[in-house]
């Protein structure tokens, strides 16, 4: 539907117009339709949907979705908080069991950043509690 604006008597009046097949293969204007009449259904119907309970549903409509959103923002910063505690929680395993991680924790604590390193675990030697047996 297109639009078409006329003035009549002074005044703008216009008429709604279908001429899709006319534009595009020159067949006759299929529809045409005073802007008055459409423009009082509109009007109608918007009053009708404008009703105080409408909008009261609208409102409690709008209500629930902001509802929803902060708590998603919420389980979202949630799951990024844990994710980011399992990763350090990772990298601190990492760094005591991993013997060839030894440099490089001696390089990291060297670079001085602020964060602690635990420090390596200590193994036991089990050469120690053993006495070799002779026969």
């Amino acid at each position: 539907m297109g639009v078409h604006y006329n003035i009549t008597n002074g005044q703008v009046t216009l008429t709604y117009v279908c001429q899709e097949a006319s534009v595009r293969s020159g067949e006759k204007v299929c529809q045409r339709v005073p802007g008055v009449v459409v423009d009082q259904a509109i009007t109608e119907l918007l009053l009708e949907l404008m009703q105080p309970i409408t909008l009261e549903v609208a409102m409690a409509v709008q209500q629930e979705v902001e509802l929803r959103i902060s708590e998603t923002d919420s389980l979202r910063r949630k799951h990024v908080e844990r994710a980011q505690y399992e990763a350090e929680l990772a990298r601190r395993r990492y760094m005591n069991v991993d013997p060839e991680t030894v440099s490089s924790r001696t390089a990291w604590k060297e670079s001085g950043t602020t964060s602690s390193v635990p420090s390596p675990k200590r193994r036991r030697s089990t050469s120690s509690r053993h006495k070799s047996s002779a026969c």
